[in-house]
């Protein structure tokens, strides 16, 4: 099941026509993309099985590398990593550290017997790691030629597969190159969303056959160059012993126009999943504002007891099937850290949210606001306490070439000052890649009524700095987007 968040990024200027038009759909799912987004979901397969994001973690590994700049020493060494032999891949992906129980990954974690061999260069499966929800599976290639910065495999089919020869849907991201040696290359692979026409699947006991053909490299213009030539085929049975906890809910909950029955809740290792029914459908079109008004409802939000936050807006991996009054839907966020059900506080919904640890104590926030900016932000009290907020309204963006609307959050320690973000607000709807392509340094959030929201992230550019702010950037901004409010 595709991501339909992410399809609702970059509308055009189009969008007051639909606004005054209304966009007319055939269900809850359809009504949900706007009119602008159309047209690339006709371009896509409607029944497709492979959804490629290539930008899935682009978005979580640039906040982490503004905020960490000059800080940190890297995630290795770990006891649990190393007692476990894990790859440094899965641990780097994952933030595994030390206090992750060890019993809790040998459950997930497999080595496939899985290796094959075509014009001098072997493909094998070396470590894979994963619940009944998705699996992150590392592939190690031997004997590639010393050429490109950054290789990858022309074409890639994966098969998932049932007991009774059931072919399922996925989402996959990769195999993406993740480093590697003289004589080694490290590529990893991110599957989830294992669905058949919908239906959620447990993906322990399935079999996985992947093909890749040919390897190469991009050049300067985007064309693929094929160094190796080839097919390898890799298949396994995928196993995991990871526990799954279900709460039960049973509330009555609104999404979008439409009413619910929120189930339950399953909690994996690496997964929040929501359980839903649908007893009444919305009606048949919905407006711009209307969209605006009532998003927040179809939001997924897994507050953690160490106060940071997951939020669907913001995931990446999000997988999802609204379902109708004959079948039940759901909503499911991926995590990149691997949890336990004491770590969460609390998950919402629906616009409702269910306490699943009552004990844990949160840090006090205070809202910092923008008015040029239009925008809140939630900060802890210690640390909103140290901010200023400094706004500039209606200058002109170089990277842009537009009018545009700013915030810096400013913070000033022991005399010691340092910009822990600003939050733009450009004119002009963008998408995702487009704002990466203006301004390498910005991260996209949202567009709405005809401005473009983004954050980029401040970087510690010296030794006071570093002593002052390092653990505030590393426990708090890192984490700040699911904090982040349009005012409406």
């Amino acid at each position: 099941m595709r991501d339909l968040e992410n399809m609702l990024q970059g509308l055009g200027e189009k969008n007051k026509k639909a606004e005054q038009e209304g966009i007319t759909m055939t269900d809850l799912e359809k009504k949900r993309i706007f009119a602008q987004t159309m047209t690339k979901i006709e371009q896509e397969k409607v029944n497709e099985n492979r959804d490629k994001k290539n930008r899935r973690w682009r978005t979580a590994g640039k906040a982490a590398a503004a905020v960490t700049a000059v800080v940190l020493v890297g995630i290795g060494g770990t006891k649990a990593a190393a007692a476990l032999g894990l790859d440094d891949s899965i641990r780097s992906f994952f933030h595994i550290e030390a206090g992750v129980p060890s019993q809790k990954i040998e459950k997930m974690v497999s080595t496939p017997e899985a290796s094959t061999t075509n014009n001098g260069v072997s493909v094998s499966t070396s470590q894979v790691i994963g619940d009944t929800t998705r699996f992150y599976a590392v592939l190690k290639v031997k004997n590639l030629p010393e050429k490109p910065e950054k290789y990858e495999f022309q074409t890639t089919e994966l098969a998932v597969k049932g007991d009774d020869g059931a072919t399922y849907d996925y989402t996959i991201d990769g195999p993406n190159m993740a480093g590697g040696d003289e004589k080694t290359t490290t590529f990893n692979v991110l599957v989830s969303g294992i669905n058949k026409q919908g239906v959620d699947v447990n993906l322990n006991g399935k079999s996985v056959a992947f093909t890749l053909k040919n390897i190469g490299y991009r050049d300067a213009k985007g064309k693929f160059k094929v160094v190796k030539k080839g097919k390898w085929k890799l298949d396994w049975t995928f196993k995991t012993e990871a526990d799954v906890t279900t709460k039960e809910v049973n509330k009555n909950i609104s999404l979008l126009d439409a009413k619910a029955t929120w189930k339950d809740i399953r909690i994996s290792p690496l997964s929040v999943t929501v359980d839903f029914q649908i007893t009444k459908s919305g009606k048949a079109h919905m407006s711009f504002k209307e969209w605006n008004k009532l998003e927040k409802t179809q939001r997924v939000v897994v507050q953690f007891a160490d106060g940071t936050r997951e939020d669907s807006r913001f995931c990446d991996d999000v997988n999802e099937e609204w379902g109708n009054e004959k079948t039940s839907g759901y909503r499911r966020i991926g995590f990149r850290k691997v949890i336990e059900p004491k770590d969460i506080v609390s998950v919402t919904f629906g616009d409702q949210t269910v306490v699943l640890n009552p004990n844990a104590k949160l840090e006090q926030r205070t809202k910092l606001r923008s008015k040029a900016a239009n925008c809140t932000v939630a900060l802890p009290q210690n640390v909103a306490k140290l901010i200023t907020v400094k706004e500039k309204k209606n200058v002109k963006n170089a990277d842009f070439k537009k009018k545009e609307s700013y915030a810096m959050f400013m913070a000033k320690k022991n005399g010691v000052k340092m910009p822990f973000f600003t939050i733009h607000k450009i004119k002009g709807e963008y998408s995702p890649e487009q704002v990466e392509k203006k301004n390498d340094t910005m991260t996209y959030i949202d567009s709405r009524d005809g401005d473009t929201y983004t954050i980029e992230y401040g970087e510690i550019m010296d030794e006071k700095q570093a002593k002052e702010f390092k653990d505030i950037l590393n426990t708090y901004i890192s984490n700040v987007l699911p904090y982040f409010e349009i005012i409406r």
